[in-house]
């Protein structure tokens, strides 16, 4: 876990320096991505101040590096998904909450799921609690399961679908940030943090009651299908066109069209 080790503050802040010099960023753009002031970025190069976890996160998906060599550690610098496809290293950002929405969106149970995989439900478990990986074969194996690309899998994109299409959705809905936050009994900090990409990492139950708010599914939120109704809502949909489609009607030309509807039904 990345909470866990600590940023090596002195190469932290040369190899921060070296990816903003060889790109297109600049401490001004960098720092309006995250959601900080340009002096907060000129801290962080010059070796005055850590940043946060899921700040460093950001960071590390801005200039596609992986995480822990920008917080100073010996290893490559490339992210998970611009390895090959014979790399035997496992991605590891966003995983076990990815698994989690991907399992409920087909409503098995973590048993359920290791049945179908020839799997033991406790290394489902442990791959969910955080504490074991996948090798990369396993990970290709639930990616071809669940219909996802190994990305998608692992959290390792260069854009912020989920954030975007929180977003979208809280305005189509005319709420603002605060008026969300409150739905789901959070703060209007964390939305925006959540719509800008700062936190990427949101918890399965928080995109739940996210996708409940909005009417539609995880899977929408997270980018992995572009349906944007849920079950639910297209149950509604057809309800309410039922309801508008009978307004006016009189009581006998109603009880006609449910005589019609019972016909249908019972021809199957």
């Amino acid at each position: 876990m990345l909470k866990d080790k600590p940023i090596k503050l002195d190469i932290f802040a040369r190899r921060l320096t070296s990816l903003i010099n060889n790109s297109s960023e600049t401490t001004y753009s960098l720092a309006n991505k995250l959601g900080l002031t340009p002096a907060t970025i000129s801290r962080y190069t010059n070796g005055l101040m850590k940043p946060k976890v899921t700040t460093l996160k950001f960071m590390a998906q801005i200039f596609n590096v992986n995480d822990e060599w920008l917080m100073g550690y010996d290893v490559e610098s490339t992210r998970c998904s611009d390895k090959t496809e014979n790399s035997k290293e496992t991605c590891k950002d966003d995983f076990s909450n990815n698994l989690i929405i991907l399992r409920k969106s087909k409503h098995l149970s973590q048993a359920e799921l290791a049945d179908k995989l020839n799997l033991s439900r406790s290394i489902i478990g442990m791959w969910e609690a955080g504490q074991r990986k996948p090798n990369y074969k396993t990970l290709k194996l639930l990616a071809d399961y669940f219909d996802v690309s190994l990305d998608d899998l692992c959290g390792n994109v260069k854009t912020n679908p989920v954030g975007q299409r929180i977003k979208n959705l809280r305005l189509k809905n005319k709420l603002t940030q605060e008026e969300l936050a409150i739905q789901l009994h959070t703060t209007k900090q964390t939305i925006y943090k959540y719509e800008s990409g700062i936190i990427s990492n949101i918890p399965p139950s928080r995109i739940e009651a996210i996708a409940s708010v909005f009417q539609t599914t995880p899977a929408y939120l997270m980018g992995w299908t572009d349906d944007i109704h849920s079950a639910e809502s297209e149950n509604l949909q057809i309800n309410n066109a039922l309801l508008d489609a009978i307004s006016g009607l009189s009581d006998e030309q109603v009880k006609q069209a449910l005589d019609y509807i019972g016909y249908l039904k019972s021809k199957g």
